[in-house]
């Protein structure tokens, strides 16, 4: 029984070469299974070296290579902020493979943004490699979830389409395509 908002600190076993590296975690409520599975409710705040992550819920399970994070998602990395209402991560030890983000998704880096209803990531060791973003309209009588269309902003232009794709590889924009309206 704790009175407040339980805290855990993950430390991971260092290599020979590098310092042990620590995960902190803050919520209202915890579970742990193991030493894979962490699921944490109430406001969830992750901290791991560049990483912020945070949610309303959230599901971690290093055996199965994910994290999930539902109600007011957000990932804050080094060069890059996605916002959605509920993200599932794809991971590979300290690295993201992968980034879905699903309604009122959103992903900012320095020289780009992207609004639409979902967003698919890609990366390639930390760095992104490609974005999907797809825009929508939500089935009649429903409220819109986002934008209704997906939209890449940059300094040089404006771009709205039904679907775009991205391809960045280094982190650099390459080649852009948009399909629809």
């Amino acid at each position: 029984v704790l009175t407040g908002r339980p805290h855990l600190v993950l430390i991971e076993e260092p290599n020979p070469n590098q310092a042990a590296d620590t995960t902190n975690i803050d919520a209202d409520r915890m579970e742990i299974v193991g030493q894979k599975h962490f699921r944490g409710w109430g406001r969830v705040v992750v901290k791991r070296g560049e990483l912020d992550a945070s949610g309303d819920q959230t599901i971690f399970d290093d055996s199965l290579g994910i994290m999930d994070l539902w109600g007011t998602a957000h990932i804050k990395g080094e060069k890059y902020d996605v916002h959605g209402d509920s993200v599932h991560a794809e991971v590979e030890g300290d690295l993201f493979k992968a980034l879905n983000v699903f309604r009122n998704a959103q992903i900012v880096s320095e020289d780009l943004r992207v609004d639409g209803v979902r967003l698919r990531v890609a990366f390639d060791s930390g760095t992104v490699q490609g974005l999907i973003a797809l825009g929508g309209t939500p089935p009649p009588g429903a409220q819109p979830q986002g934008p209704p269309q997906a939209i890449a902003t940059t300094p040089d232009f404006v771009l709205k389409a039904d679907s775009i794709d991205a391809l960045a590889p280094g982190q650099q924009l390459e080649k852009v395509f948009a399909v629809g309206n």
